[in-house]
């Protein structure tokens, strides 16, 4: 584990030093084909440290610089989390942890004790490009929580921030605690009700949506959920430690420099052995490249969305997610009826 010292002089120890992040990911399940990859994303921001917490042996190889491999079984979260808490944890699908995400402060308090700021994010569908250069300090110091998206946000490491997961909030357009930790239904709390939470007390936070390529599961092409790429079919590139969205235009191939591609509820196809230091990112593949030129990239833009292929993806999709929904509305009805 990291000491206090450690910290510091990994980050600097005058006024003016960069603040310090640590990323928490617990990951129970199959080994994600997208591992090697994804680490080697996280090996290119030495100065972050990613915490993987898991029961999986085949995570070992990736135990070294910066990532953190540590071995806990998901009863033990449950068993912290009661604690924290005050009643049993409802935990029992790796899934459902993506609403114990914003307690991850509290939950993972001693391994990140020292760190200026806490996050979470993913692993199976994520690769990252060069962070820092969308976390500016500036923001860092005015702000308590940065992004809003559960695959990366940002919280201040401290122990009024992180226990603000425990506030009620009755705005009534989300569950929150305590019925978020009572319940095995996804109530997408790191995503809707954090936000909402901040929003009602009026809590300082960075949106910085504009700054992610957040691919829609919905489409087999690229398209963006939200901010600048939502209007466009793109690509996405890995090169010298950056991530890029490539669209095209009249010009040619536009590059567009993003934090990192989120490729969620994709079954991404990529190889094991990743020395290579470029990557095209085609719908749902990872291609290793030597080089490139603008003409060789037209020919993946050549695929047009076929209307009937992409309604078949969006209703595979939505039938999928249906049986979630219909349970999720039903505890909100619940709860406002119960006002928890």
């Amino acid at each position: 584990m990291l000491s206090y010292i450690s910290i510091k002089r990994k980050y600097g120890t005058n006024h003016h030093y960069m603040k310090s992040i640590a990323i928490i990911i617990p990951f129970y399940g199959k080994t994600p084909k997208l591992l090697p990859l994804w680490a080697k994303t996280a090996y290119q921001n030495p100065t972050i440290d990613f915490f993987i917490f898991t029961d999986l042996n085949t995570f070992d190889f990736v135990n070294k610089s910066n990532v953190h491999v540590i071995k806990l079984q998901l009863k033990d979260i449950k068993s912290r989390t009661t604690k924290i808490i005050g009643f049993e944890a409802v935990l029992n699908q790796p899934y459902k942890l993506c609403d114990y995400k914003p307690l991850y402060g509290l939950i993972f308090k001693e391994e990140i004790a020292g760190f200026d700021f806490w996050g979470h994010s993913d692993i199976s569908d994520q690769l990252f490009g060069d962070l820092r250069s969308f976390i500016p300090e500036d923001k860092l110091k005015q702000n308590d929580k940065l992004f809003v998206f559960g695959h990366l946000v940002l919280y201040r490491n401290t122990t009024d921030v992180n226990t603000r997961p425990l506030l009620p909030c009755k705005d009534g357009t989300w569950i929150g605690f305590p019925l978020v930790f009572k319940t095995d239904v996804i109530t997408y709390y790191d995503e809707k009700g954090i936000p909402a939470l901040y929003k009602f007390y009026g809590f300082k936070y960075f949106n910085g949506d504009d700054s992610i390529a957040d691919i829609w599961p919905g489409k087999f092409l690229f398209h963006s959920t939200h901010g600048k790429l939502t209007d466009k079919s793109f690509l996405g590139l890995l090169k010298n430690g950056k991530a890029y969205a490539l669209s095209l235009s009249e010009r040619g191939v536009i590059f567009e420099e993003v934090a990192y591609l989120h490729f969620q509820k994709r079954q991404m196809m990529c190889s094991t052995s990743v020395e290579q230091d470029s990557w095209l990112i085609v719908p749902n593949q990872c291609i290793p490249i030597s080089d490139f030129v603008n003409d060789d990239l037209k020919c993946y833009f050549a695929m047009r969305e076929n209307i009937f292929y992409e309604f078949k993806y969006w209703i595979k999709y939505e039938l999928k997610r249906l049986p979630d929904k219909i349970k999720y509305k039903r505890i909100l009805k619940l709860s406002k009826k119960a006002k928890l």
